[in-house]
């Protein structure tokens, strides 16, 4: 055993015969310089590997304060990321380093493999460029799901730079504002930005940040997503969402599920607008997405990343993916991106939602979200068209009421298919991608549609098999007659919830 006088020197010499250990060659310096096609300056997320090891890149300037690691770095193995302005310099281990260089989701991502000598500095100079046009036709893409808590000393432009390094053109910032069982945080939480920067902000580069309101049940973080109400609304039991969802509603608010988990009553009722299919990276629980389609119930596809963290020095720890790698995109047509714009087109069914792709569908040249009317059954021409930064792999399929009824490998960057298909009852047609590519420092290509509908002699569309799988996981009326932690209020708005969805489920429509 070392005496305690000698504790130091021993943390710092090897135990075999007292041999200081080999020391660690010095750091060496990068610099990047990033810019876009036409030179003007850009910020983006860097990523540092050494011997197919992600490794700590640290910036002593230019850094934007945020970084992001995978939950699976603790178990070896992880994603790790800093986020840089487009002049900055980085701490790094020397040797041949593979930097993997991502600005969001329409600038296609960079590799480059350099080679840092002990104690050297090399500097890197990268153009990002855009492969996207999304802009051009109409979409705004936003992350619906964030957690970016605001300590006593961020500057507001901390927010700013993470989200134009992401490019982002809207945020949702999510708080934790109630729980069932466990209690109700009023107010905003720990997510307060200042507004008003945020909005001046807004104004001089175009994007749009707005906070909403969190809710989930005793099992589950956050199940729903509460969207454009002026004042959080409290409620605290397993069967407050439909008295919650009435209140935000009344405030001209927008409800949504959270991580594939949707109330099954107020979706059938149409009082819940939209469903979070894309997260983490991937596609979850599109059955029960499936299954409200089949029964009418216009549920929007919507997508956020559940990311949480704060800016360096506390910094931000990404569990699962980073900002805005799940996106949902919403056509605006002519309106200006506003808040009021971007969540009526959430309503209207205008979305797409991906990890990287552009997908966009018609059928007889309507845009997702609208209904074609057909006086009998027939043909109607759909047109799939998809663009992507590399070949996505897998499959890209034409889903009608659940089904795959068209499908074709997705292995290039571009397809803009058409097919005649026939429709001999009323039905929903969405796009799908099932990619199985993985960008570099990025996640495997998904996509999805919300979906046109084709009613065909204007019947709505209604399944007996969904309805009745639907039927099954409602609540049941004696659990929320007898709930405690209910108010009555919650209780009757719950009960009538359920006699109503149950009546539209039985074909009452």
């Amino acid at each position: 055993m070392c005496p305690r006088v000698a504790l130091l020197a021993c943390l710092c010499l090897g135990c075999d015969g007292g041999r200081a250990a080999a020391p660690r060659p010095p750091n060496a310096a990068l610099r990047l310089v990033l810019s876009d096609a036409a030179g003007a300056p850009l910020g983006a997320r860097v990523g540092v590997l050494r011997g197919g090891r992600w490794v700590e890149a640290l910036p002593f300037r230019g850094g934007l304060g945020w970084r992001t690691r995978r939950q699976d770095f603790l178990d070896g193995g992880g994603e790790r990321f800093v986020y840089v302005g487009p002049d900055a310099e980085l701490t790094v281990p020397p040797g041949r380093l593979r930097l993997v260089i991502r600005r969001g989701q329409a600038f296609a991502p960079i590799a480059r493999t350099v080679r840092v000598a002990p104690g050297g500095r090399v500097t890197v100079r990268a153009t990002l460029r855009r492969w996207s046009d999304r802009r051009t036709r109409g979409w705004r893409c936003g992350d619906l799901h964030l957690h970016l808590a605001r300590l006593h000393h961020e500057r507001d432009g901390a927010l700013r730079e993470l989200l134009d390094a992401e490019d982002l053109d809207v945020a949702a910032l999510v708080d934790w504002a109630g729980r069932a069982d466990g209690g109700f945080a009023p107010g905003w939480g720990g997510w307060e930005w200042r507004a008003a920067q945020l909005a001046r902000s807004a104004r001089r580069d175009g994007r749009l940040v707005f906070a909403g309101q969190g809710w989930g049940r005793p099992d589950r973080a956050c199940t729903l997503a509460l969207f454009g109400h002026a004042r959080p609304v409290e409620g605290v039991s397993r069967y407050s969402p439909p008295a919650i969802v009435e209140a935000v509603r009344a405030q001209g608010g927008l409800a949504s599920g959270t991580m594939g988990e949707v109330p099954i009553d107020g979706a059938v009722l149409g009082r819940v607008d939209a469903t979070e299919i894309l997260s983490h990276g991937r596609m979850a629980h599109l059955e029960d997405w499936y299954a409200l389609l089949n029964v009418g119930a216009r549920v929007a596809a919507v997508a956020g990343s559940d990311v949480q963290g704060t800016p360096w020095p506390t910094t931000l720890v990404d569990y699962h993916s980073p900002p805005g790698a799940s996106r949902v995109c919403v056509r605006l047509e002519d309106a200006a991106l506003t808040r009021a714009a971007f969540l009526d087109a959430i309503r209207a069914g205008r979305t797409f939602v991906t990890s990287g792709p552009t997908l966009e569908l018609t059928v007889d040249g309507r845009p997702v979200g609208a209904t074609v009317e057909r006086p009998g059954p027939g043909l109607v021409t759909v047109r799939v068209r998809l663009r992507a930064p590399s070949p996505p792999g897998g499959r890209l399929r034409l889903i009608r009421n659940g089904e795959t009824v068209w499908e074709r490998a997705a292995d290039e960057t571009a397809v803009d298919a058409s097919v005649e298909l026939a429709v001999d009852q009323s039905a929903w047609l969405a796009a799908r991608l099932d990619g199985d590519a993985r960008l570099p420092g990025g996640d495997v290509q998904v996509a999805h549609t919300s979906p046109v509908w084709v009613r065909v002699a204007g019947a709505a569309v209604f399944d007996d098999d969904a309805a009745a799988h639907l039927r099954e996981r409602l609540p049941r009326a004696d659990a929320i007659a007898t709930s405690g932690r209910s108010s009555a209020h919650e209780r009757r708005v719950a009960l009538r919830w359920l006699r109503e969805a149950r009546a539209r489920l039985a074909g009452s429509r």
